[in-house]
Parts: C-alpha cells; sequence; structure tokens
C-alpha cells in the first residue's frame, strides 16, 4: 500500500453482488465481526473487528478485488497473522 502497511488481497472472484455473502462468510472463519459499512457505486470499505483490532475489508470493482487493509499501524500484525492462517 501506498501508506507503507500491509494489504492482503483475499480474491479477486467475488463480484459485488456476491460481497456481503463473502465477508459474512469470512467473518464466521475468522472470528470477526461487522461493525461499520461504507458502500459507493464502485466499492465498499467495512470496518471489521477480530481481537482488539479493527482492520477494513475493501471490495473494489477495478480491478476486480477484495482484500484486507489496516486501519493504523498497529493493525498491520494481524494482516501478517492472517496471511499465515490462511495460506
Amino acid at each position: 500500500m501506498h501508506s507503507g502497511n500491509l494489504c492482503l488481497e483475499l480474491t479477486e472472484c467475488v463480484s459485488w453482488e456476491e460481497y456481503p455473502e463473502y465477508v459474512d462468510e469470512f467473518m464466521g472463519l475468522i472470528g470477526g465481526r461487522i461493525v461499520n459499512k461504507n458502500d459507493a457505486p464502485d466499492m465498499g470499505i467495512w470496518i471489521i473487528e477480530i481481537g482488539a483490532h479493527k482492520i477494513r475489508i475493501v471490495y473494489e470493482d477495478y480491478p476486480q478485488m477484495i482484500s484486507l487493509e489496516p486501519n493504523d499501524i498497529d493493525s498491520n500484525e494481524l494482516i501478517e497473522k492472517l496471511f499465515k492462517r490462511l495460506k
């Protein structure tokens, strides 16, 4: 990421219509919960909470992708842990 923080690309195979269901299934997998949803015509930025950390799960229309992004530098460690867990 331009900020210097980590970014974890999850998939390129989910459409805008499938995004909410994908996030719900992902939350069940990692034990997180959605705390805020922000949608625009070409992207969705939802804030999720995992333990003490809040991170973003982002849908982008072009290029089509869902990714995890930290809200702050302290959440980089969580992104690394999720990467190792999901590998």
